[in-house]
């Protein structure tokens, strides 16, 4: 089994980093990533605010697809975005200027790669044909693409520009799930544009993905086989053009966070996208259950959402009283100690029950809640926090 050689990028060099930018690790770990039997991965922080500015390109590797690249941010670790752009604060970004010229920004040709939880703005403005990336993939390949955010903050994009380009051989597999594009809106722009000349046997499947604001949603050229299952194309002239398949997708614009912020999470008054996905979570290509943020979809039998959003209603819990029972009976048959919210005085060792009435919005479900209590002996101090079975 492959090792996972894991490096630390920080643009702010903060305690425990290894590079200041992908650029550089991806430099310094090409390589033969079998030989090595390494998955070579890149965890990315922001420990201060600072974006990752410098596009890549990641080649002279080679691996299998048991030994890639796995590029990513730990939701674990509070770096990764909130499915926005994240403009400020330390989430970690790349923020770049597309190329002053008819190519790409960042580059993966043939080896398998990930990437997962990852922020990419680019400030074309210009007549270039140009994309946030490029793939042209060889033979066997896989590239894979998991709640990522790609945007665009110029002004103009050249005809055939796109934030995700690829051209991929024989037996490439291109998975795009839970992803936001937006901002490719010039005439001839698309959000995602393939161009894969391996026939059937090349697959791009794009998963519950939103695209907001582009000329074009997403656009085939080439031979593979495309498959579209829950995208929301909002605000297209051409939402899906080329041989493609669709399942459950939506032309229609729903109702936003707040679309003027780019914030491009379902509003609770949406009902357009919400609930009118197909579940996927025991797809037969790619099963999975979390959106972009990372919040459950639900199982087999959950109604789930078009787009890379996931709207899960806010929880809300009030307590409203308490009182203490005697352990004296069963739940139905116990008595009373004392009146409702009315503190009470017990000799040690004596049982007793206490009751809580709570009250919800939402679903109370989803926040896991437990009780717990501190004891203090007489004459000493307070002992530690315990859980109440």
């Amino acid at each position: 089994m492959a090792t996972e050689v894991t490096k630390v990028i920080d643009p702010n060099m903060g305690s425990g980093y290894d590079y200041d930018s992908l650029y550089d690790w991806e430099a310094a770990q090409q390589g033969d990533l079998t030989a090595r039997n390494e998955i070579a991965v890149a965890k990315c922080r922001c420990t201060a605010g600072t974006a990752d500015t410098t596009p890549f390109n990641i080649d002279g590797y080679s691996g299998d697809t048991t030994h890639y690249i796995k590029i990513w941010t730990d939701p674990a670790e509070g770096y990764r975005h909130n499915g926005t752009f994240p403009t400020t604060g330390n989430y970690y970004r790349m923020d770049f200027t597309a190329p002053a010229s008819d190519s790409t920004a960042l580059d993966a040709d043939s080896l398998t790669t990930k990437f997962i939880g990852i922020a990419f703005r680019t400030s074309q403005n210009s007549t270039y044909e140009a994309s946030i990336f490029t793939f042209i993939a060889w033979s066997n390949n896989l590239k894979e693409f998991d709640s990522c955010v790609f945007c665009n903050s110029g002004g103009t994009s050249g005809v055939g520009s796109a934030a995700w380009w690829s051209g991929g051989n024989t037996g490439t597999i291109v998975n795009i799930i839970n992803c936001t594009i937006y901002g490719w809106g010039s005439s001839g722009a698309w959000g995602i544009y393939d161009a894969s000349t391996g026939g059937a046997t090349c697959k791009v499947n794009v998963y519950n993905c939103t695209i907001v604001g582009c000329h074009g949603g997403i656009h085939t050229a080439g031979s593979a086989t495309v498959a579209c299952k829950n995208v929301g194309v909002s605000g297209a002239t051409t939402a899906f053009d080329g041989t493609l398949s669709q399942t459950t997708c939506s032309t229609s614009t729903p109702t936003f966070v707040d679309a003027s912020a780019k914030n491009y999470h379902l509003a609770s008054n949406d009902t357009t996208w919400i609930g009118n996905g197909t579940n996927l979570y025991n797809d037969a290509t790619y099963p999975f259950q979390t959106d972009i943020d990372g919040d459950d979809r639900g199982g087999a039998a959950a109604a789930w959402d078009i787009g890379a959003d996931e709207y899960v209603s806010s929880t809300a819990i009030e307590q409203e009283g308490f009182r203490f029972r005697n352990d004296d009976g069963s739940e139905s048959a116990a008595t009373w100690k004392a009146s409702q919210d009315t503190n009470i005085n017990l000799a040690a060792d004596t049982a007793f029950r206490l009751r809580f009435l709570l009250k919800a919005t939402g679903n109370p479900d989803s926040i896991d809640a437990q009780a717990e209590a501190r004891v203090k002996p007489s004459g000493g101090a307070f002992g530690a926090w315990e859980k109440i079975n």
